[in-house]
This record gives structure tokens, sequence and C-alpha cells, in this order.
């Protein structure tokens, strides 16, 4: 009866608070800041996943991750189809190498060259343990909807000022040692850009 009575006082809370509980949207959502992503596990507990990227980043930066984060899958398939079409002008064994090499080289090359980007993405990755119930106050699913809806408010204005202010104010707030305010984040990135873009 204890448990019923905690979690009758845990509800009438959640409900009086100003902060959103996690019973609401968004359950995933993606933008160029990054990803979030809620979900349910046993008996009304939630899992969040949040990743906001580095704003800071360039857009050779961020091809480069994305593209170390997709190949091992879309290798794996251009790996086998190139080992068959080997395998008709060589031995078994050096059509397998040679699809590894397909597969492997590739990879090797872009997690290379994405280390420094995917260093700073993994810093600021926040992941809640499923400890949290559905009413519980939600702070990474707060982030999110402020990316969100500036990502939305970029949209429709065609101007990234809000969007970047917000996206610098979320990583900083997120990073485990803030080294730059939102303001000289949203500085360096627009340096050198014309006005309005």
């Amino acid at each position: 009866m204890g448990i019923v009575r905690i979690l009758a006082e845990r509800i009438r809370r959640a409900h009086h608070r100003s902060v959103r509980s996690n019973t609401g949207s968004p359950s995933h959502v993606s933008g160029t800041w990054g990803s979030y992503e809620r979900r349910l596990s046993g008996h009304g507990l939630v899992v969040e996943h949040l990743r906001v990227l580095p704003p800071n980043g360039t857009p050779e930066e961020r091809l480069a991750w994305n593209a170390a984060v997709i190949w091992p899958t879309i290798g794996f398939f251009c790996g086998i189809a190139a080992a068959v079409v080997a395998h008709h002008a060589a031995s078994v064994s050096g059509s397998v190498a040679f699809g590894a090499a397909v597969w492997l080289g590739p990879w090797a090359w872009l997690a290379w060259r994405s280390r420094p980007f995917a260093r700073r993405v993994r810093e600021s990755w926040q992941i809640s343990g499923a400890g949290a119930w559905m009413t519980d106050a939600s702070p990474l699913r707060d982030h999110a909807e402020r990316l969100d809806e500036a990502g939305r408010w970029t949209a429709v204005t065609r101007s990234r000022a809000h969007l970047m202010l917000t996206w610098g104010d979320v990583y900083t707030a997120l990073s485990p040692t803030p080294r730059r305010t939102p303001a000289t984040l949203v500085e360096h990135m627009t340096a050198g850009r014309p006005a309005g873009s």
C-alpha cells in the first residue's frame, strides 16, 4: 500500500510542477544539432539519449563523422560485392582479402579523419539511466525541445542566429568542462560568412 501512496504523490507533484514531465512528445527528434531519443523500459521507466553535435564543427567534419558512423554497414555489403566480383578473377583467399580491404580500408580512414570531431561528440553525449519514472522532470527532453523549436524557427525565418545561440547554449551546458561561451561559439561559427546566412 505504501508504494501506491508514493506513486500517487509523485504523480500529483509532477502534475503541479512547472517543469514538464516525460509523458509528452518528442520521443525522437533530430536535426543539424544532433538527435534525441526516448524509449520506455519496463514498469514505466524511461531511457533517454541526447546527442548534441559540436556547433563549431565544419561541414567536412560532420560529413566525415556521419560517413564513419554508417560505413560499417554499407562498407560490409560493398566488401561482399567486391569479393564476389574479384572471385571471378582471383582465388577465394584473394577475393576475401580484396573484399575485406574494400570494407575496412575506407572505414579506418574515415575513423581516423573524424576522430577529433568524434571525441567532442562523445564528450557531449548524455544518456539518462533507466531509473527515471515517466512522470519525473526531464532536463534532457527540455534541451531537445529547445533545439527542435529553434530548428523549426530557423526553417521559417531562414536565419540561423537563434538556432546557433540555442545550440551553443545547450552544448555548453552539457559539456563536462565548458571552454567557450555560446557567444564565442557563434562568433567562431559565423566568422567569414555573409550576414543573414
